[in-house]
């Protein structure tokens, strides 16, 4: 019976596909497998999770520690300006060294630099004079950034976000597949459709040459077959529709799945009263949660996520107009060697190492805005993230309280109305059958008959139509609440 057979079914495998564009059977467990990380949709998915990972890490590198060295020579030949007055050249120059930013805004700075210059007046010969001196600095911030305020935040923030990253990716990957799905089940209604559009228009269609026969014998007017051609045309212009609407399914679903781009598709039979078995038992599953189960959702982890960030940020905003006060500090020790007119490298390191030549220096750097409008700029700052973080806020809470409560209430009222519909087509039908009678005892015209005829046809496509919204609802539902334990939502 074709209202036995359901748009819930969920039985739809893949028994074919190869390079040569045969007919593909295919199910909706099959469409998932043939999801992979090259489907465009789910590359998409995974660059924007990589695209928050990639973010976490530029700020990280921010702290790296960093190696770095430098080396030159400078000659001239120009003439010192007073005789006595030396003029440098060569000069050679080198330096390498070590630097680190800290996320609690402390700086590093430890190098070791070499100088190594000659030169000639009238006075004295220098060659190869070398200079060698190691050096320590570090910077603390004292108030911007004390103790990581703002980079520390900034970090932090980056962290939440990456983390969020991962939850918004199972999400959508989830979502992905639900539209896959999704478009199964609706192709699935429009060949339920077709089957019981064809099948009318059989009927149709021997009601017809009856009348064409009953017409020839002069029992049956020209009005009466007009009507029945009529009937005739409006269903096969039914067919030509769904046709048109299944090429249409089939086109979007190749734009997900573009593997499939080349081949014919076709449904593989599929078991519909499993399916509706499934849909039940999901649902009552999903009605056994009083409240919106948020075990079953990765949404919840989203909005720990938004608060945290939600914190950290409003801290930095706080401190962008802030003063900068920094506390600047210098070890460095420093070996000289000229000899008796001639240094090297080995002489500035003994008088480096066999004697005091520590130094040090030690300041402090203050900073302070002086503009108006690095205040108006902190405050935008912070109204946009205050505004932007508590939307998302309550949109998620939104989303997940209205998504069980709809849920519940829409399912309710869809399979009253899926019930309604069903002892509305059985009333038809018995009244359909009655009618037959009564044309052929030639007690009703045939526009009754022909009448109650589409009248069953539109009952039995709205019993379809409503199970389609039924389906959507839940899939709906599921999207959200991804991770609902029902034999349905496997994928």
């Amino acid at each position: 019976m074709y209202l036995t057979r359901c748009f819930f079914s969920l039985y739809f495998i893949l028994i074919g596909f190869n390079a040569k564009g045969e007919t593909v059977l295919l199910s909706d467990q099959a469409l998932l497998k043939m999801i992979s990380d090259q489907t465009p949709s789910v590359a998409r998915i995974r660059s924007a999770f990589y695209a928050g990972q990639a973010a976490l890490e530029v700020q990280k590198d921010q702290f790296a520690l960093e190696g770095y060295s430098s080396a030159g020579i400078r000659g001239t030949k120009e003439r010192a300006l007073l005789e006595f007055s030396p003029v440098f050249s060569p000069i050679r120059t080198g330096q390498i060294g070590v630097k680190k930013q800290f996320q609690y805004g402390v700086s590093l700075d430890a190098n070791v630099s070499v100088d190594q210059r000659s030169a000639t007046s009238s006075l004295f010969t220098i060659s190869n004079g070398t200079t060698l001196s190691g050096q320590l600095s570090l910077s603390f911030d004292l108030w911007k950034d004390f103790l990581g305020r703002t980079s520390s935040s900034k970090l932090t923030d980056l962290e939440m976000s990456a983390q969020r990253a991962v939850w918004e990716e199972k999400i959508n990957i989830h979502l992905f597949k639900i539209n896959v799905r999704r478009l199964y089940w609706r192709l699935v209604a429009n060949q339920e459709s077709q089957i019981l559009t064809e099948s009318l228009l059989k009927t149709a269609e021997v009601q017809l040459k009856d009348a064409e026969k009953r017409q020839a014998n002069s029992i049956a007017d020209s009005s009466e077959v007009a009507r029945y051609q009529s009937q005739v045309a409006d269903r096969k212009a039914n067919l030509v529709f769904l046709n048109y609407q299944k090429n249409i399914l089939v086109q979007d679903l190749k734009n997900l799945l573009p593997q499939l781009k080349k081949e014919s598709l076709e449904l593989k039979p599929y078991d519909l009263d499993q399916t509706v078995q499934q849909v039940l038992a999901c649902t009552k599953k999903i009605s056994e949660f009083k409240e919106a189960p948020l075990e079953n959702t990765y949404y919840d982890e989203i909005l720990k996520t938004l608060e945290k960030q939600k914190t950290v940020r409003l801290k930095a905003d706080r401190a962008y107009n802030d003063i900068d006060l920094k506390l600047n500090t210098q070890l460095g020790t420093t070996g000289v060697d000229a000899g008796n007119g001639t240094g090297t490298l080995s002489g500035a390191f003994s008088d480096l190492s066999g004697r005091n030549r520590m130094g040090y220096a030690v300041g402090l750097e203050l900073t302070v805005p002086l503009s108006a409008s690095k205040n108006r700029t902190q405050r935008m700052q912070e109204l946009r993230d205050q505004y932007q973080l508590d939307a998302e806020q309550v949109e998620l809470k939104t989303k997940i309280e209205v998504a069980h409560r709809q849920l519940l209430e829409s399912m309710n009222s869809l399979t009253q109305v899926v019930r309604l519909q069903r002892k509305n087509s059985e009333f038809l039908r018995k009244r359909l059958k009655g009618l037959r009678k009564k044309y052929n005892q030639a007690r009703i015209d045939v526009s009754t008959l022909v009448n109650d005829q589409s009248a069953q046809l539109s009952a039995d496509l709205s019993v379809i139509e409503s199970q389609t919204h039924v389906l959507n609802a839940l899939f709906e539902y599921l999207s959200i609440f991804t991770q609902t334990p029902c034999e349905f939502n496997r994928s």
